[in-house]
């Protein structure tokens, strides 16, 4: 029975689980030595030997040997000064032979009858613990109620009592918590962190199929080469944006070469121009320009080539320069079409453009301008005259003859005048195409003093959508210019176009009257066989409309020339 309790003794200390609740008490009691010195020199008391004080209180019952439970204790003895106490539980028995342990004190400390089985160093005990072996060192240590141990000295009692403190109580439940816990003064670091999600990572990767590893494999691969693409294609977009926008910075110094500046006053007219691209930098085919003629007189340019972009533009510069050069030649604007037309058509390139231009006379208060397929000017004040729209002269790159028509209206002071491309007047808004009406009454509310920049600014707040470039010339002329005549129409017309009928449809147009129309037609297609071709003269008089028919002038550059240096 003895070994068997002795090995479950043995047993219980190696693996650490207790086998009862008196174990607790066992693993702070002081080793079996010192129990037994402190039984060798301790003094039992007597019974009835309560009048020495100090004296101690009896040993426990679990203290005392078995040996000298039925005896009397040895006559008292003066404690030899001894080295104190290791606090650790590892010191080793004395040399001297002990008498065997009970059986019973086995069970409650193994720990006590094998030093060998003790811990190497117990740490700190909690403080619950040290409170229970608080309570229990009177009875376990022989140490009296008031502290002192009996028979013994106060030092080596402190000595003992500290050594007690730092004894190790420790349960198997709470063993986990205190090994996991960190110790004080240390936190998680990151890199036990990391690991731990390495680890995560690791283990879960491990039980992952390989099928599925290889899906998402190629998936990765597939991200990294179209993250390749886009990269490259956000780098040639960005390298595009970058020559777009020296492109269009270049078309923009193109286009302002074809949009010069105009002057304030050019002639006895108050000029103002404005131009707005449909969308973008200014790189379409509108233009326009302004020069001073000989003899006080203006000339003006408005024009729309078809098409955008460099080519539009060259053959924009081209043209302005010519008519330009034709009207500087002191031709008309019907005669400076006629003779450029054939020299343009070959520079469109199968393209086409329409132009209008003009000249304003001075000195017979008149504004005078020809129009190959494009818009007839508007003109508002005291009178609003509405251009003939008949036998009108087709675009310029048809290769058809241009400038057969040419028309003279009055601008007397507090009249505007306005060249606009067709952009203007094609504006969309909410009931449809803006249109020349309406184009006319916004150029009469803005009044006499009217601008281009405000025409541009009315159209577009009013228009919902812009399709084509806006270009416009607003003239007005000032005070003290003579008033205008009357309003005139010449139409040239070959042989052909004579029999053909279209003089009887222009004269139709121009309201006059039948018996006046019997009398012209014939004359026109006699002088038209003799002289090659006829002009048609319709002057809208007080007395009504009148119509002459005249021979072709062919007017050379000399006569021109000429004409010119008489005016001025």
């Amino acid at each position: 029975m003895a070994c068997c309790l002795t090995a479950a003794a043995i047993l219980a200390a190696v693996t650490g689980y207790p086998l009862g609740h008196g174990v607790v008490a066992a693993q702070a009691e002081p080793p079996a030595e010192s129990r037994q010195s402190a039984q060798a020199t301790a003094q039992p008391a007597s019974k009835g030997d309560k009048s020495e004080p100090g004296a101690g209180a009896p040993a426990t019952a679990g203290a005392a040997s078995p040996s000298h439970s039925s005896s009397k204790a040895p006559a008292r003895r003066t404690p030899t000064p001894t080295a104190p106490t290791p606090t650790t539980s590892t010191a080793t028995a004395p040399a001297t032979s002990q008498p065997a342990p009970s059986t019973a004190a086995l069970i409650a400390a193994p720990s006590a009858a094998f030093p060998a089985l003790r811990p190497a160093q117990a740490p700190a005990a909690p403080e619950r613990s040290q409170r229970r072996i608080a309570s229990r060192r009177p009875a376990q240590a022989g140490f009296s109620p008031s502290g002192s141990r009996a028979g013994g000295s106060r030092p080596e009692a402190r000595r003992r009592t500290r050594g007690l403190r730092t004894a190790s109580v420790r349960t198997p439940l709470e063993r986990p918590a205190r090994e996991s816990a960190p110790r004080a003064g240390e936190g998680t670091s990151r890199g036990d962190e990391d690991s731990a999600v390495t680890r995560t990572v690791r283990d879960i990767v491990e039980v992952v199929p390989g099928a599925l590893k290889a899906a998402l494999a190629a998936l990765l691969l597939l991200l990294a080469v179209l993250s390749g693409g886009y990269v490259i294609t956000a780098l040639r977009a960005r390298r595009l944006a970058h020559q777009r926008a020296d492109l269009l910075q270049d078309v923009g110094l193109l286009q302002t070469a074809l949009l010069p500046t105009v002057p304030a006053t050019v002639g006895a007219l108050r000029t103002s121009v404005a131009y707005q691209p449909s969308e973008g930098p200014g790189a379409g085919g509108d233009f326009y320009d302004a020069l001073v003629l000989p003899g006080g007189r203006a000339g003006f340019i408005l024009g729309d080539v078809c098409g955008h972009g460099r080519q539009a533009l060259a053959r924009t510069a081209f043209m302005r320069y010519t008519l330009r050069a034709y009207l500087e030649a002191g031709l008309e604007p019907c005669l400076a079409l006629q003779l450029a037309g054939p020299v343009i058509d070959e520079h469109l390139g199968g393209n086409f453009a329409t132009v209008v231009l003009a000249v304003h006379d001075v000195r017979g208060g008149r504004l005078i301008y020809a129009c190959a397929g494009h818009p007839a000017p508007i003109v508002v004040g005291p009178t609003r005259p509405e251009p003939v729209l008949s036998a009108s002269s087709p675009p310029i790159g048809l290769g058809l003859r241009t400038g057969l028509r040419q028309t003279t209206v009055p601008l007397p002071p507090g009249s505007v005048a306005c060249l606009y491309t067709d952009g203007l007047a094609e504006a969309r808004t909410a009931n449809g195409i803006l249109g020349r009406p309406r184009l006319a009454d916004i150029l009469e509310e803005l009044g006499r003093n009217a601008t281009a920049a405000a025409l541009i600014d009315r159209v577009s707040a009013e228009a919902r959508l812009v399709t084509d470039d806006m270009a416009t010339v607003v003239l007005s002329p000032m005070a003290g210019v003579t008033a205008g005549g009357f309003r005139e129409e010449r139409l040239e017309l070959d042989e052909h176009e004579a029999r053909d009928g279209l003089g009887d449809r222009f004269l139709q147009a121009c309201g006059v009257e039948e018996g006046d129309r019997d009398r012209a037609l014939p004359e026109t297609r006699a002088l038209a066989v003799e002289h090659g071709a006829a002009v048609l003269h319709v002057v809208f008089g007080a007395r009504g409309t009148m119509v002459d028919v005249l021979p072709r002038n062919v007017e050379s550059f000399a006569g021109a020339s000429l004409r010119n240096r008489a005016l001025a």
